[in-house]
C-alpha cells in the first residue's frame, strides 16, 4: 500500500549536547496505555513532560507510512526545545511508542543518554492490533480495508507486537535496572498500584496521585474531524521549534485543549474482531510470546 523510501545515514556523534540531559523515555508500544500513562506523568509536579508528547526523535522511520524520519539529523539541540518549558528541579522526559519496534532507535537512544530510565507499555499483541486498527480507521481515517485484509497487507499490525523482538534489542545496550515494564491489564485493574510503582521507578513522589486517575484515555472513538488532531501537532512542534513550548503549557492549563478534543470526538460503536482472526494471530504471536516469558521471567498464558 505504501512505498518505502530510502533511509539516509546520519552521523550518530553530532548528536551530542554536554549540557543535556533526560531522565526518562516512553518507547512504546502504541495502544497499550501510553496515553494514560503519559497524562498521569505529566500531571505530577516533579514532571516535565516533552510537547508534544510524541517527539519522534530517535525513531528511524515514521511506522505507519514507512517513511523517512529526518529528526534524528536535527540534533540533540532541536530535542532540548520540546522541554524548554520544564521548571527547576523537575525530571524531564518524553514518550514516543514508536521508539520500541524501531531498529535503529535503542543503540541511538545509548549513546546519547546511557543512563536514561525507559518505561514499557505492553498489550496482548491479539488486541493490541485489533485496536490500532481500529484507531487508525476511524479516528485517523486512514484505513478502509477489513481488518483480516489489513493484518496480511499492512506488516506494522503484527510487526509492533513482537514485543521480544524488540525489547531484546533494548536489553542488549540497557540494564534491566533501568526498564519498566507496565502491563495493560494491570492499568485497568490497578490504576494506582501501577502509578505508584512507576513513581518509585523514576524516584518522585510515590504518594502523589493524580485527580484522574481511573479516566480512560484514548478509548475506541471516531474523530469529527480527523485533520484536527494533526493540525493540533503541527503548532505545538512549530512553538517547540521557536522556543514557545510553554505556550502549549499555559493553553492545556486553561482547560481549552480538553474541551476542544472532547469536542472532536464521539462514541465508537464497531462489530468485535472475528474468533478465527483472534485464532490466527495467536498462532503468528506465539512464538514470540514463549521468548518474552523467559526474557521477562513472566506468566503470560493469559495471551496465548
Amino acid at each position: 500500500m505504501f512505498t518505502q523510501l530510502p533511509i539516509k545515514k546520519c552521523d550518530p556523534d553530532r548528536n551530542t549536547n554536554e549540557d543535556f540531559k533526560i531522565d526518562f523515555i516512553g518507547i512504546g508500544t502504541s495502544k497499550a496505555g501510553t496515553t494514560w500513562v503519559s497524562e498521569m506523568l505529566d500531571s505530577h509536579p516533579e514532571i516535565c513532560m516533552s510537547e508534544p508528547k510524541e517527539v519522534n526523535y530517535f525513531n528511524e522511520q515514521d511506522n505507519y507510512y514507512l517513511i523517512e524520519n529526518l529528526n534524528y539529523n536535527k540534533g540533540l539541540n532541536w530535542y532540548k526545545k520540546h522541554f524548554l518549558h520544564g521548571k527547576t528541579g523537575q525530571i524531564i522526559g518524553e514518550f514516543t511508542p514508536k521508539y520500541l519496534s524501531d531498529p535503529k532507535a535503542p543503540l541511538r537512544i545509548k549513546k546519547s543518554f546511557p543512563d536514561v530510565k525507559l518505561i514499557v507499555c505492553l498489550r496482548n499483541p491479539v488486541d493490541r492490533a485489533f485496536s490500532q486498527y481500529i484507531f487508525i480507521r476511524y479516528f485517523k481515517k486512514k484505513e478502509d480495508r477489513s481488518f483480516e485484509e489489513a493484518i496480511q497487507k499492512e506488516p506494522q499490525y503484527i510487526e509492533k507486537g513482537l514485543y521480544f523482538k524488540h525489547l531484546n534489542r533494548y536489553f542488549q545496550y540497557f540494564d534491566k535496572t533501568q526498564i519498566h515494564i507496565i502491563w495493560f491489564d494491570d492499568i485497568k485493574s490497578y490504576p494506582t498500584r501501577v502509578l505508584k510503582d512507576l513513581f518509585v521507578f523514576l524516584g518522585v513522589d510515590e504518594t502523589f496521585n493524580p485527580l484522574n486517575t481511573g479516566e480512560k484515555i484514548n478509548a475506541a472513538r471516531q474523530s469529527r474531524f480527523h485533520q484536527l488532531p494533526e493540525l493540533t501537532d503541527i503548532v505545538t512542534r512549530i512553538l517547540a521549534r521557536f522556543k514557545l513550548s510553554f505556550i502549549i503549557k499555559a493553553i492545556k492549563k486553561t482547560g481549552v485543549h480538553t474541551i476542544i478534543k472532547k469536542a472532536n470526538i464521539r462514541k465508537l460503536e464497531y462489530t468485535p474482531m472475528q474468533e478465527q482472526t483472534r485464532i490466527y494471530l495467536k498462532q503468528k504471536f506465539a512464538d514470540d510470546i514463549a521468548d518474552l516469558e523467559k526474557l521477562l521471567n513472566k506468566d503470560l498464558s493469559h495471551w496465548k
